[in-house]
């Protein structure tokens, strides 16, 4: 889709909720059941014991609670949801930039380099490499591959020298 001048890619876990407080207890769901399963089986072993339990459980819950959240937030960071181009630039949106309203960081396209290969894209931005996975993309996977060459390939005929 085209929005404001800009070819706009979003997958299908783009949030329609932008709450922050809701989207970090989304990614945090699995964490929580992690760190629940790993408390309990304290709670069995303290009772197991006959070992006081009025702080393990309090110190316990509230290391899940931070924990969890602290996971969450992580998993926010590595789930990108937009992809957008502007002339010989590109940008990744994920779900934490879109809890909390930070700006857009714009990448020349030149050093993206994507390479697929069957079900995952990787793309590189702003020194890490990210990895697409095409169960997210769906429909717009090839669409989304052919961008990314296309605009990384205009800026390098752009800088070749005769």
């Amino acid at each position: 889709m085209i929005v404001n001048d800009k070819l706009v890619f979003r997958s299908k876990q783009f949030p329609e909720n932008t709450k922050p407080f809701t989207l970090i207890q989304e990614h945090a769901a699995r964490a929580y059941l992690l760190f629940f399963a790993l408390w309990a089986c304290g709670l069995y072993l303290y009772i197991a014991n006959n070992l006081p339990l009025l702080w393990y459980g309090i110190g316990g819950i509230f290391a899940v609670f931070l924990l969890s959240n602290a996971a969450g937030v992580i998993q926010s960071k590595m789930q990108f949801v937009e992809i957008g181009f502007s002339g010989n630039f590109f940008y990744m949106v994920n779900v934490y930039d879109i809890a909390f309203n930070k700006e857009i960081r714009y990448y020349p396209s030149t050093f993206a380099n994507a390479n697929k290969d069957g079900v995952n894209m990787y793309v590189n931005y702003h020194g890490q490499v990210i990895r697409l996975k095409r169960e997210d993309w769906q429909l717009e996977w090839d669409e989304l591959f052919t961008a990314f060459y296309l605009s990384g390939e205009e800026n390098r005929q752009e800088n070749i020298e005769y």
